[in-house]
C-alpha cells in the first residue's frame, strides 16, 4: 500500500493485458488483505469471460459488470472504471456495460488497500494467474470512452510478433530529441545511439552515440 491508492470517494481505473488463464482467476485487484466486504477493486475471469467489480468501503455486495469477450489464448485489454456510483468495463477499448454500488469510499476503511497482479491480496482467495498479464496499471480519475480506445490502440502494437518497445542499448539517458510532424516520428538520443519511434513502438535505431542535438523535418534527420 501507498497513500497514492487512497482514491477515496474519487473516480478511478485499472487496466491489464492478460492471455490464458482459467475459470475463478483473478487478473488484478486493489482490496484490503483480511477481508472481502470493504473497499475494492477488482478484475476477474469466470464462467469464460471477463468481469469488472467494485465494491465500497462497508458494503456488503458488489458492483458487477459480466462481459462478452472471452478469455482464451488470444491478448485481450481489459480496462475498469469506476465513475461516479457505477463501475464500467472495457475489452479491446469496446464498452462491456456498467452497473451501479452503493456507498462512497473506495478505499479499505479501517486497513490499508493493497494491489495485486495475478492473485487476489486476501489470503484465502490466492489463485495464481496461470497465464500470462502486462501493461498493469491504476489511477485516480475516469478515462472516457474514446481515451480508452486510444490507449488499446496505442499498446496493442506491442504485442505484434518481432515488436521493439524500449530504447536501443543499455543507456535510458535522453539526451536530446526531435519530433518530425511530416512523419509522425520521434527521435530520441542517447549514449548508446539513436531510437526512433511511431507511438510507443521502435522502428529503427542507431548505434553511434547521439547526445548534443537532433533535428528532424520532412523525412530528414541531422544529429550530433
Amino acid at each position: 500500500h501507498n497513500s497514492n491508492l487512497n482514491f477515496g470517494t474519487e473516480d478511478c481505473y485499472m487496466s491489464v493485458w492478460a492471455y490464458g488463464g482459467g475459470n475463478s482467476q483473478c487478473l488484478m485487484v486493489k482490496e484490503r488483505p483480511d477481508t472481502d466486504a470493504h473497499g475494492s477493486m477488482m478484475m476477474f475471469q469466470d464462467s469464460n469471460v471477463y468481469k469488472f467489480y467494485f465494491r465500497c468501503n462497508g458494503q456488503n455486495s458488489w458492483g458487477t459488470v459480466t462481459s462478452n469477450t472471452e478469455f482464451g489464448t488470444h491478448w485481450i485489454h481489459c480496462f475498469l472504471v469506476r465513475r461516479g456510483s457505477n463501475v464500467e468495463g472495457y475489452c479491446n477499448g469496446i464498452y462491456q456495460g456498467n452497473a451501479s454500488f452503493a456507498g462512497s469510499s473506495g478505499d479499505g476503511g479501517s486497513v490499508a488497500a493493497e494491489v495485486a497482479i495475478g492473485s487476489r491480496v486476501i489470503n484465502s482467495f490466492q489463485t495464481p494467474f496461470s497465464g500470462r498479464l502486462a501493461l498493469a496499471k491504476i489511477g485516480q480519475g475516469a478515462p472516457v470512452e474514446a481515451d480508452i480506445q486510444r490507449i488499446y490502440a496505442d499498446e496493442r502494437k506491442l504485442f505484434y510478433p518481432n515488436s521493439k518497445c524500449s530504447l536501443y542499448g543499455s543507456s535510458d539517458d535522453i539526451k536530446t530529441m526531435a519530433y518530425d510532424k511530416s512523419t509522425d516520428i520521434l527521435h530520441l538520443g542517447t549514449s548508446s545511439g539513436r531510437s526512433d519511434f511511431v507511438g510507443l513502438n521502435r522502428i529503427n535505431n542507431t548505434t553511434t552515440s547521439t547526445t548534443t542535438a537532433i533535428s528532424a523535418a520532412g523525412g530528414l534527420v541531422a544529429e550530433a
